[in-house]
This record gives structure tokens, C-alpha cells and sequence, in this order.
């Protein structure tokens, strides 16, 4: 996504009374407080600030609010925090409420429901269910303003969840990950199943579905669910994460490695659950009932105000980062299509010739619907999704031609003559499924990932189509040297702008001033809004204290955020997106007097997060088998974290990326880049988080043998020392640390020669001895001193 623009500011202006006035203009809204007399600017969008009552909102100020004017305002809350301004006041707006119990604004879904209901009953064969899911045409993970259909209809705003409306209720189905912010987002209307929990309420949609009365009709608009798709449900052997879906990369290749064991893996390492198109059309016709798929999306139907679709330029992605030209990837997949052999079970309909049985069966294409795997294959990027810098279109591969299927006024001419110069033939994107319908490339099969979306399945017909592992997942995952390089060069950057933001953010604790999650998310994003070759976030800053800690996908709004306490943890998960590589770090910091119980928490993650980072292992080894290394030392004690300990990373693509991960059983390579993040989530009180990324490499061992693999850690952000129990730790992790945090010093150090305030913030915690705790006057503080050695 884009990054923020600057804040904008007018000259202040006073008044005479301690009130809140509004002042209009054609350009911009401005919030007057007389006590300090500082203007406060807003945005056109924000312009109903002061006249619509429960209007909730922030804005970048300029000066100090004094701590005696907060209470000042006669219908709301105003909260300063580190150079931004929180308005809170209560009531209604836009058919938002704002929950004054957890100041959290939930959406009344009322209107919305029964609009969807009504057009359930209009549909010429009426609808009892209607499925909505977070996906868009792509089985993306971040879609577009228009594609949030899930959201809209139920005022969720995670990533993933699927929505299942009948003319009585309306559930949520979500895993562990969002347990807590769907208790928190959803209305009266809706009911949450989470799914992995224990009973009946910890089974998926499609389960779920399958034990309705018989006989019943499910509407769901094809493009948004796949083909078919895999969970992670694992025997107990390793570790308890039911519940937590695979990532959409990583289901593509799992389903695929179970169902053809091309990788040589046993079919039980992933447990092929119904989730998706065909599955739930079998699971529903068993029992009398069926799948209908309306001519419209029925949300689409009712959604007033739909935001507009997408137009970003799409723009060439230079070899320099790519490493390596979009022909050659082309070549590749063309090559992989010819080795893969004619289904066994097909048998031609139009003739019994065996020549033309051969010719039929061959795969002679692919079609590629990943908007990553598009994008990447090409060497393209774009700017159609949120924190992802991709564009909607489809990419079909033949063994004679390509076609890229796309919005022709996304295409400047430089990219049109850099596609015909790779023979690559541009159509309109709406033509994809005409030219599939009619068999537009002529003889052979096509190959389809399991999770294509089901409407390309639905215009090939079985006939017509071959399911395939995702080649261009596996070719994507093993980075050249040149984007290994640029990961390096880009978490320096990174790393260097959170350290600088570290310390503005120390400085404010230690004074007492009052920072926000909200507040110090924005702080951070300006700080790597002036890093070279910087385009957005990878996703939304993670920025959570206290209680949002526990909540692992937590992030902060205007309307919710808390402000950062210097009694539990804080925790800062952010990325970056920059030209040369994707970024995404964790760390926990604590601003005050650690409790013994936080202090071993904390202890226990590192611990593993050292194991993790430490590990060598031979070639063939999975994440799946490497996870254990970072629960160990939280499972000795009954503690355990509900999510991966770690997944892929594009390279200035998706920050999620598989098919590799630490919670499957695909087998890293050198090349695969992952990240390394066991975390401990007291629920309801706070949480703790370490994340680092690391790449593949390979490892001289001291007997040699075999080939051995470990990692290269590509993170440059300190690991604070506060909160270690030293007692805890051995002697070699004692080391590891010692050594990562005097790396990264000797790393930022040449990049924060101007910022004098960012060098010893940077020196005193890359020390041997831990710091003071920075706490502001009065507060209790205790002081660490680890001897190291």
C-alpha cells in the first residue's frame, strides 16, 4: 500500500474560550483549540469532526496539548499522543457504533443483512445460504477496496474469515488468530464460530454446511473460493495449531504434493479437508442439497457506494531486483508443462482413436490466476491491492503462445512494448473467460493450480483440465542471488528506520508523554516513508499493548487504540515494501518494571527463537520438522502460541509466501526465505513476539558428509535485554545474543551517523549490560545487569 501522505499544516489561529470550533475552507477542515492555541489540521474526509456527534477520529497536530485541556471538551475525549491527536466521542455515525465499554467501533450489519436476505428469495431458484468470502477472482490474501465483501457485510476487518448468511442467522467462521477481534468488531447480528476449538463450534464452514436439513440450495459466486484447498490439521504429535488455515501459496503446493507425492512426502503429512468448491459440492450433494452459483454477487447487488476498481499503472519490476528476465521464467514454466504427463483416467469423447485420445490428454498450457505468480513471472508490479504491489489480470501459458489478460488502461506503453517484445499478447481482462469457454488455445489440457478459482474450472470443464502442483510457487520461492542480496540491503534500510523510530518513541516514555498504539504506528510508517526505494507497508502495522498484545493480528485504529503503559509489553510487528526486497520484523519492548511472569514468558520465545535461528539441518529436512526447536522451552511449561512459527517472503511481492513454512512439510532449500517468530499470548493481558527473517543457505559442517543446510538471518533490529531472565539462558544462546545485538550495531552504525539520538539509543542496547528501565519521574524502575560471558 502506498505510504501515508505528510501531514498537512496551516498557520494556527486562536480563540478566546476553551472550546473545539471547526473552520471550513475549500481545501481543508481545521480543529481550533484555544488551550494551547494550537490548530489542529483535518482532512476534507474528516471534515464532520466537530458537527456530526460520534464522529471518531485522529489527525497529525502540531505542539503540545496541554494535560489540563483533555477534559476540557464538552462532548468527547481528546487524547494527545507523541505529535498526533485522538478525538473520541460517543454515539452513532454512518451506521457505525462506537462500543464505549472497549472504545471499539462495531458495524450495524442490520439493514445490510436484510437486503442480502431479500435478494436471496429474488433469485430464481431461492437461496437458503449464502457464502461470503474474504477472497477476491485471485484467492488473494490483501484485496481490494471493492472486493471486501466479507468485511462489508459483517464489519470484520481481519484478513481471513468466511461469512454464512441464512434467512434466521449469520455466522462468522474464524481461526485462532481472530478469535478475539471478531468478539470485539462483530454486532448483535452475527454469531462467531471458532474454528480448531473443541465441540462443535471448532468446525469449518463447509462441515458445518454439510449438516444442515437436506435438500437445502447454497449460493456462492465462484470466482472467490478454489478449486480445491488443504488445512493444516495435524495428529499431536507435533504441535497444536487446528484451526489455522495455510496460507493461499502454501495450500496451492500442499494440496497438490498430497494428491500427486511428487515430492516423495507421505499423503497423511496434510489431512485434505472440505473447503473449497469441490469438496463442498460433494459434501452438500450427499446430503440431497446443492451448490448454486447467482449470475451477480449478491453483495455486490446490495452494496451502495461501491468503491471504484483499481486503475494503478503497472510498471516494469527491473532485473536488477528481479535477478533474473521474464523470458527465461516463461521458458521454465513451458519446459515444466512439457514434462508433465497425460492424465491416467481420461479418455477422449469425441473418438476412440488413440492418436487423438493422446492429443487431447497432452497439457499443452497453464493458467496462472496468483496475482503474485503473475506479477513475478513477468517481472511486472502494480498497485491494485493493498500492501501488495501486484494487478488484476490472468497469465495463460501455452507451448506456442502467452496472453495476459488485463485492464488495457493499466498498461502505460513502455510495458506494452516491453510484452511484445516477449511475444506476450495483451486482451482484456473480461476476455479470460470466453477465450476458456471456447477453447481459445486450441488442442490439450490445461494445467490448473488447486487453488485456481472454481469459475475457471467451471469454464474449462473437467475435460479440459489436468490439477497440477503450483511450478511458478516453487520456482518463486527460491531466490537468485540478486534478490537474496537486496533482502539484505533492504532490512538495513528497514532496520535502521525502526531504530530511529525506537528512540523518538524511547524519548517520549521516558518524558511521560502520552504515545498511542494508533500515534506511534503512524510515527513509524513516516520513519520508512523517507527510506530509499520505500513504496509501502507490507501490511498494517501491528502496534499493541497491554491486552491487544495477546490478540496476534491485533491492529490499531483511531477509533481503539490504547495508549503504550509502562507495565506490560509492547509489541511492534511492521514490514516494508521497497524495490529490492519485502520486509517483516517483530519486536517486544517494555517501558517500565517487568514482571517475573512477562520476564519468563519473554525468555522462553527468545529461547526458541535462538533455536530456531541456530539450527542446522540436512538437506530434505522440513519447517514442519524444525518447529518443535522454537515451542520447546514454552512447552516444558504448558505455554504454547496458536499460530506458525514462521512462512515465506516475496521479494517485493507478498509478505506471506510459500509453499514452504515452518507448520508444513514441504522440505527447505537453499534460497527459501522465512521468518522465524514464536511468540506467548496471555489472553486478555498482553503478549510477547520476537520475529526475525532468515534465507536458506548452505553450511560446512565439521565431518562434512552430506549436504547440510542452516540460515543467514537478514533482520538489523536489536533485541531488547530488559526483559531476560539471564538464569534462563546457556551459555551458547547467552553468546548468540551478545553477538546479534553487537552485529547490528556494527551494521546501522554507518546509516545513523546524523541521528545522534538514534546512535545512543542503538549503543546502550546492543551493551552487554541491559538498560535502566526507561520510565518517566516518580514511576519505579529496577536496573539489569547480565553478565553475558
Amino acid at each position: 500500500m502506498s505510504p501515508l501522505g505528510l501531514p498537512f499544516f496551516r498557520k494556527a489561529s486562536t480563540d478566546s474560550h476553551n472550546t473545539i470550533t471547526s473552520q471550513e475552507s475549500s481545501s481543508s477542515t481545521s480543529l481550533v483549540l484555544s488551550t494551547p492555541r494550537t490548530e489542529l489540521p483535518l482532512s476534507p474526509s474528516q471534515s464532520s469532526l466537530h458537527t456530526t456527534a460520534g464522529t471518531v477520529d485522529s489527525i497529525p497536530y502540531s505542539g503540545r496539548i496541554s494535560p489540563t485541556a483533555y477534559n476540557q471538551l464538552g462532548f468527547g475525549k481528546v487524547v494527545a499522543d507523541g505529535g498526533y491527536l485522538s478525538v473520541h466521542t460517543l454515539g452513532v455515525l454512518n451506521g457505525k457504533q462506537l462500543d464505549a465499554s472497549t472504545n471499539v467501533i462495531r458495524t450495524d450489519t442490520t439493514q445490510r443483512l436484510t437486503e442480502l436476505r431479500q435478494a436471496m428469495k429474488q433469485e430464481p431458484e431461492p437461496l437458503e445460504y449464502y457464502i461470503v468470502p474474504s477472497e477476491d477472482a485471485h484467492q488473494s490474501e490483501y484485496v481490494a477496496a471493492p472486493d471486501k465483501r466479507r468485511e462489508f457485510i459483517t464489519g470484520f476487518t481481519g484478513s481471513q474469515g468466511t461469512a454464512v448468511i441464512s434467512h434466521s442467522e449469520a455466522l462468522l467462521f474464524v481461526d485462532s488468530r481472530y478469535y478475539s477481534q471478531a468478539d470485539k468488531q462483530l454486532d448483535q447480528n452475527w454469531k462467531i464460530r471458532k474454528v480448531g476449538s473443541p465441540g462443535q463450534d471448532g468446525r469449518d464452514w463447509v462441515q458445518w454446511l454439510s449438516d444442515r436439513p437436506k435438500g437445502i440450495i447454497v449460493g456462492v459466486d465462484s470466482r472467490l473460493i478454489a478449486h480445491v484447498a488443504v488445512s493444516r490439521h495435524r495428529g499431536p504429535g507435533l504441535h497444536a495449531v487446528t484451526g489455522w488455515n495455510a496460507t493461499p501459496t502454501e495450500a496451492r503446493h500442499a494440496i497438490a504434493i498430497a494428491d500427486y507425492r511428487r515430492s516423495g512426502q507421505e499423503r497423511n503429512s496434510l489431512i485434505v479437508t472440505p473447503e473449497t468448491a469441490s469438496q463442498l459440492t460433494t459434501a452438500l450433494q450427499a446430503n440431497g442439497s446443492r451448490l448454486k452459483f447467482p449470475r451477480l454477487n449478491l453483495i455486490d447487488v446490495i452494496w451502495k457506494n461501491r468503491p471504484p476498481k483499481p486503475f494503478g499503472q503497472i510498471y516494469i519490476h527491473e532485473e536488477k531486483y528481479a535477478g533474473k528476465p521474464a523470458n527465461e521464467k516463461i521458458d521454465a514454466i513451458r519446459a515444466w508443462i512439457k514434462q508433465q504427463k497425460p492424465h491416467p483416467s481420461y479418455r477422449s469423447q469425441s473418438s476412440n482413436s488413440p492418436n487423438k485420445v493422446a492429443m487431447s490428454n497432452t497439457p499443452t498450457a497453464t493458467i496462472i490466476a496468483s496475482l503474485p505468480n503473475v506479477a513475478w513471472t513477468l517481472n511486472l508490479r502494480g498497485s491494485d491491492l493493498p500492501f501488495t504491489p501486484v494487478f488484476h489480470a490472468y497469465l495463460f501459458v501455452s507451448l506456442a503462445a502467452a496472453v495476459l489478460f488485463v485492464d488495457r488502461k493499466k498498461v502505460p506503453s513502455e510495458v506494452e512494448r516491453y510484452l511484445k517484445d516477449m511475444n506476450v499478447v495483451l486482451r482484456d481482462y473480461g476476455d479470460v473467460f470466453t477465450f476458456l469457454r471456447t477453447g481459445g488455445w486450441g488442442a490439450g489440457r490445461v494445467l490448473i493450480e488447486p487453488k485456481t478459482p472454481y469459475v475457471i474450472s467451471l469454464m474449462l470443464s473437467s475435460p479440459r483440465y489436468i490439477l497440477a502442483p503450483a511450478y511458478c510457487d516453487e520456482m518463486k520461492a527460491l531466490k537468485t542471488e540478486v534478490e537474496i542480496q537486496g533482502f539484505r540491503d533492504a532490512y538495513l534500510r528497514d532496520g535502521a528506520a525502526m531504530v530511529r523510530w525506537l528512540a523518538w518513541l524511547d524519548e517520549k516514555m521516558a518524558k511521560g508523554e502520552p504515545v498511542s498504539e494508533w500515534g506511534a504506528s503512524q510515527k513509524l510508517t513516516e520513519y520508512k516513508r523517507l527510506n530509499e526505494a520505500f513504496v509501502g507497508l507490507a501490511y498494517e502495522n501491528i502496534s499493541a499493548t497491554g491486552p491487544n498484545g495477546a490478540i496476534p493480528h491485533y491492529t490499531p485504529t483511531r477509533t481503539n487504540a490504547l495508549l503504550i503503559d509502562h507495565r506490560t509489553p509492547y509489541v511492534i510487528d511492521s514490514g516494508g515494501q521497497y524495490f529490492d526486497g519485502t520486509c517483516d520484523t517483530t519486536r517486544t519492548i517494555h517501558y517500565g518494571d517487568p514482571t517475573d511472569e512477562q520476564m519468563e514468558a519473554y525468555t522462553k520465545v527468545l529461547k526458541g527463537h535462538i533455536a530456531l535461528d541456530s539450527v542446522i539441518f540436512p538437506e530434505g529436512t522440513t519447517g514442519a520438522q524444525l518447529d518443535v526447536l522454537a515451542r520447546k522451552a514454552l512447552w516444558k511449561d504448558g505455554m504454547n502460541y496458536l499460530h506458525s512459527s514462521g512462512h515465506g517472503v516475496g521479494s517485493f511481492l507478498n509478505v506471506h509466501e510459500g509453499p514452504h513454512g515452518f507448520s508444513n512439510h514441504v522440505p527447505l532449500q537453499p534460497g527459501h526465505v522465512i521468518t522465524n517468530e514464536p511468540g506467548y499470548y496471555k489472553d486478555g493481558e498482553w503478549g510477547v513476539r520476537l520475529e526475525s527473517a532468515m534465507v536458506v543457505r548452505k553450511v560446512q559442517t565439521k565431518f562434512g558428509g552430506e549436504s547440510w543446510l542452516g540460515f543467514e538471518r537478514f533482520t538489523q533490529v536489536p533485541i531488547q535485554t530488559k526483559m531476560i531472565k539471564p538464569d534462563m539462558l546457556t551459555k551458547d544462546e547467552k553468546k548468540w545474543l551478545r553477538l546479534h545485538n553487537q552485529n547490528v550495531r556494527l551494521a546501522l552504525t554507518p546509516c545513523l551517523m546524523e541521528d545522534k539520538r538514534a546512535l545512543k539509543w542503538l549503543k546502550r542496547e546492543t551493551t552487554r549490560e541491559g538498560p535502566a528501565p526507561t520510565v518517566p519521574t516518580g514511576v519505579q524502575g529496577r536496573s539489569l545487569k547480565v553478565e553475558w560471558d
